[in-house]
């Protein structure tokens, strides 16, 4: 949100100082800050929780294969 164009036209309305841009703590709590809808919030929760899924998922394939590759490097030795 910190990097939209609501918000950074909204900082550049308030922010005062030429050579170090400032914003007071005043102006800061005057910005108005977007609430996505539910409908929209539901969508990004659900993306974000497939996400971890699929993290999940890719961790448990890594482990998966170190074990493969461990076992080969065994029956290898063994040999």
């Amino acid at each position: 949100y910190f990097q939209s164009d609501l918000f950074l036209k909204q900082v550049f309305m308030y922010r005062t100082g030429a050579a170090i841009p400032a914003l007071s703590d005043d102006d800061f709590s005057n910005i108005l800050i977007y609430i996505p809808s539910q409908n929209e919030i539901n969508k990004i929760s659900s993306i974000i929780e497939k996400g971890f899924q699929l993290r999940e998922i890719a961790k448990n394939e890594i482990k998966k294969i170190k074990i493969d590759i461990n076992i080969e490097h065994i029956t290898n030795l063994s040999a």
